[in-house]
């Protein structure tokens, strides 16, 4: 019975998948994914790693032209995470992480998001590489670029906090600090 029983799950992690497109996907040993769903209309060379023992639930992954790369851990445990993924970009969440709902991972202009193992994420928190429009000064050097987000181990990130480039009327900085040795973010918010 046993064997019967993780059979069918094995199985119904593909039914419970929707795939639009081609990618290649790796699903490790003992692992679940509940109403997920991957939009790849027009990529190429795209591929999702998720390691053994882990659950994702109502995740979105949207992926865009080719060389895109999402490598998700052992034993992680995600909820609600929409995943979008343009031009030769990685994003990669450690060993035991776990994530609650509304959660965005944006890697845009070839860059890298990684969150370290034994992290934890709350609710409405984003991360992205770039705010998708140049911004340029006078000269017409372009003054937001995009930069790789990188997140340590054992960092624990509240509800509500986001790391982006955002040049707007109301903006938000993150004091950076090494986020290897602390264990959350501190948010400042002021009017430009």
């Amino acid at each position: 019975m046993k064997r019967l029983l993780k059979n069918f799950f094995k199985k119904a992690t593909i039914l419970i998948f929707r795939l639009k497109g081609k990618v290649s996907l790796k699903v490790g040993k003992n692992t679940m994914l509940y109403r997920c769903d991957l939009s790849n209309p027009y990529g190429y060379l795209n591929s999702i790693e998720i390691g053994n023992n882990s659950s994702l639930k109502n995740c979105r992954f949207n992926l865009f032209e080719g060389g895109n790369k999402i490598i998700i851990g052992d034993n992680v445990l995600i909820k609600g995470m929409t995943f979008w993924i343009e031009d030769s970009n990685i994003i990669k969440i450690g060993d035991r992480t776990t994530s609650e709902n509304h959660v965005q991972v944006a890697a845009c202009e070839g860059k890298k998001i990684e969150i370290g193992a034994d992290c934890m994420l709350s609710h409405d928190i984003y991360f992205r590489t770039t705010d998708s429009h140049s911004i340029v000064d006078n000269n017409g050097k372009r003054i937001n670029p995009a930069d790789n987000i990188k997140i340590g181990n054992h960092v624990w990130i509240g509800m509500q906090c986001s790391k982006e480039l955002r040049y707007q009327m109301i903006v938000l900085l993150v004091q950076e600090v090494s986020l290897q040795s602390i264990s959350s973010i501190r948010i400042l918010s002021f009017l430009e």
